[in-house]
């Protein structure tokens, strides 16, 4: 019901503001359908883009950690040849092995350099790392190594430090096995995302375990440390061992991101490589994109809408109520005026047929005149074979020409006394038959007394 009574109220509007509400109604539609057409090209086209960044962010932070696993080993190696670690070792002197293991390992950029003795006990370390202290005969590296192997993998704590780590053997002079020496880099500082953030403008996190120990991502001003990954996805990549890429909430925040597990010595996951593009800026540029858009495309239409009005109303609603003015005039009878044409459109050429008509009528109504007047001559010319009006109007002519010949016969023999002469009725038809007839009655009252 209210469909019908809205198409109703549109019927019944002039035809400027309907060609307006269409003309309106159809940019905006366009305008809806453009707009929505280009926010999913460029959010597709932008997730695109964020997708193949991470990407490249990820193999950045491989490539690098691959770099740190052969740097590590290659530093830790050198160590092990080093004749005054074999001899200090050699000699069981802790602090000679001090001194050498210093001097020696400020050459490398080792964040740590820890030795220990053929049971796996610590003898020495660079750092007051906790976690290399003590015993760390259960250690995959330390066993390896102790096994006359070399090794290299990650190492998670329970505290959430994450390192790399690399061991060698050490042997004496003789051959034999003194000991091992191991070395590696912290993963829980932020030295290398920030690196990679700055090369790839893309966020970057280094999880131990399900724990972020080093990220870009700041928060409120802090960098978020210590939360943890979104159960589902560390299912994947911790859990089934596998990469993910696509969507992903990181505290709330949309990112289009990548994740690649990080195995240890023993082949179990440890911890995890995150590199993402957060699309909460985009987001917001597309919204303010969009207002921009919108807001210019709401000018250009008030604007063509205002230049429409005044097309319309000057070719199309002016026009027509003047048609509509000379319409009204002829009902009344007044064809007195010319019609101004203003175009060769199809307006100006429906104003034209009105001017011919007016004309017509006119010339027909001066045409009347005459034979109003008496002029019995006139003949109109029929401009079609259905131009009622002028065969009328001869018809007209014709009766009173032959009625007034017929009076003329009836006075010239009046006069010449022959009273006996008759008008012919049968000449006539309707109220001419009665004119004649009533000559006839008027000349039989004259000579009836006689």
């Amino acid at each position: 019901m209210k469909n019908f009574m809205l198409f109703k109220w549109f019927l019944n509007r002039t035809i400027t503001a309907k060609v307006i509400i269409v003309f309106v109604a159809s940019m905006v539609l366009a305008l809806t359908i453009s707009v929505g057409r280009s926010i999913w090209s460029y959010q597709d086209y932008n997730q695109d883009v964020a997708q193949r960044q991470s990407a490249f962010s990820l193999e950045a932070i491989d490539e690098r950690l691959a770099v740190q696993r052969e740097s590590s080993l290659n530093y830790v190696l050198q160590l092990s040849k080093t004749a005054g670690i074999i001899n200090a070792l050699e000699v069981n002197s802790s602090g000679y092995l001090k001194s050498v293991v210093r001097d020696y390992a400020a050459y490398t950029d080792l964040d740590f350099v820890v030795i220990t003795d053929l049971a796996g006990n610590v003898i020495h370390q660079t750092d007051s790392y906790d976690q290399f202290s003590g015993d760390l005969s259960g250690e995959k590296i330390i066993q390896s190594a102790l096994a006359g192997q070399k090794e290299v993998g990650f190492k998670a704590t329970e505290d959430n430090q994450f390192f790399l780590w690399a061991g060698v053997p050490v042997r004496g002079s003789a051959g034999q096995l003194l000991g091992t020496i191991s070395g590696g880099y912290s993963l829980s500082n932020n030295a290398l995302v920030d690196m990679v953030k700055s090369l790839y403008d893309t966020d970057v996190t280094i999880f131990s375990g399900d724990v972020r120990t080093s990220t870009t991502i700041v928060q409120n001003g802090e960098r978020l440390l210590g939360t943890t990954l979104d159960p589902a996805i560390a299912e994947i990549v911790l859990g089934q061992k596998q990469e993910y890429y696509g969507k992903a909430d990181i505290l709330g925040m949309p990112y289009v991101t990548a994740y690649r597990p990080m195995l240890d010595a023993n082949g179990e996951s440890v911890g995890l490589i995150f590199a993402g593009k957060s699309m909460a800026a985009t987001n917001a540029q597309i919204r303010n994109t969009v207002i921009q858009v919108v807001l210019m495309a709401a000018a250009i239409l008030v604007l063509f809408t205002v230049l429409i009005i005044f097309f319309l109303r000057k070719s199309l609603s002016a026009p027509l109520q003047r048609l509509s003015q000379v319409a009204d005039a002829i009902a009344l009878g007044d064809t007195d005026f010319d019609i101004e044409i203003a175009s060769e459109d199809e307006v100006g050429k429906l104003m034209g047929s009105f001017q011919k008509m007016t004309d017509s009528i006119r010339n027909q109504a001066d045409e009347a005149d005459r034979i109003a007047a008496g002029d019995l001559q006139v003949e109109i010319k029929p401009r079609s074979d259905k131009d009622k009006l002028a065969y009328s109007m001869n018809a007209v002519a014709v009766m009173l020409r032959t009625l007034v010949a017929e009076a003329e016969r009836m006075t010239e023999a009046a006069t010449a006394g022959n009273l006996s002469n008759r008008g012919n009725v049968e000449l006539f038809q309707g109220g001419y038959k009665d004119i004649i007839a009533g000559f006839n009655r008027t000349l039989d009252a004259v000579i009836e007394p006689l």
